[in-house]
């Protein structure tokens, strides 16, 4: 399998996404296992911090992700009542790297917060 890399850009810019929205980075973590995932897989991970998150909303955080990042980054299947989602496996690596980092930000800032 040939492996495409994100331009740096394009890295950034998720990263900019998606550090201000735990809803975008639970649907994410979601579909980081490769496999395929259901609308409604996702808005239930995106619900759980995100109280009021709605299937709607799941599409628009999705969309807003394949805008940033090219349309070859997730995939999409629809059925007649379905649509499913995964992570193109050529960028699952990099995907999960990054949801590493912002893991490791989000422990810093906590961290940083714990004086207060």
């Amino acid at each position: 399998m040939v492996t495409i890399m994100l331009s740096e850009g394009a890295i950034k810019k998720i990263k900019e996404l998606l550090v201000k929205d735990d809803a975008k980075i639970a649907m994410l973590e979601v579909l980081s296992d490769g496999d395929w995932h259901s609308t409604v897989d996702l808005w239930r991970a995106a619900r759980n911090v995100r109280k009021f998150m709605g299937i709607v909303g799941v599409g628009v955080a999705l969309q807003q992700i394949q805008d940033i990042a090219g349309n070859e980054l997730l995939q999409k299947k629809t059925g007649v009542e379905t649509a499913e989602w995964r992570i193109n496996p050529q960028f699952l690596d990099e995907l999960k790297s990054l949801l590493d980092e912002l893991r490791e930000e989000k422990k810093k800032r906590v961290k940083g917060l714990d004086f207060i």
